[in-house]
């Protein structure tokens, strides 16, 4: 039996823009992947960043010995928050505020930043109560 190699002439290339045209989707999905892990592993990054900048003015309370931060603390600690005058430290957009609630003698350290990419804004908040005299 011979085969007409008339009618089967065209088949091969078919097969092989058919199996192009799929890699190419994988490749493309295996990209958009790699951009969703690198944007999520930055936002990651940003968020242990915050809490270590409010861990750090809480850690400053404690040797301080009180839950009410002085003036000057704030300020310095909020001068440390911004990415364009603390490049490898600070936030983009990073702001930062702290109240004192002294009828339970706590303090409300919120972080607040902006995704440069998405311009959404974020925050981070934690809560200091420091007995007084703590030694």
């Amino acid at each position: 039996m011979r085969r007409d190699l008339r009618r089967e002439r065209g088949f091969t290339l078919i097969e092989v823009l058919v199996a192009m045209l799929v890699l190419a989707f994988g490749i493309l999905g295996m990209i958009s992947l790699q951009a969703l892990a690198v944007g999520q592993s930055t936002a990651a990054e940003d968020r242990a960043r915050a809490t270590q900048l409010a861990n750090d003015l809480a850690a400053q309370m404690w040797l301080a010995r009180g839950a009410q931060a002085t003036s000057a603390q704030i300020s310095t600690w909020q001068g440390t928050l911004d990415s364009a005058s603390h490049p490898n430290t600070g936030l983009p957009g990073g702001t930062g505020s702290v109240d004192y609630d002294s009828t339970n003698k706590l303090s409300i350290i919120t972080v607040k930043w902006t995704d440069p990419h998405t311009g959404t804004t974020h925050q981070y908040q934690t809560v200091v109560q420091i007995p007084d005299g703590v030694s």
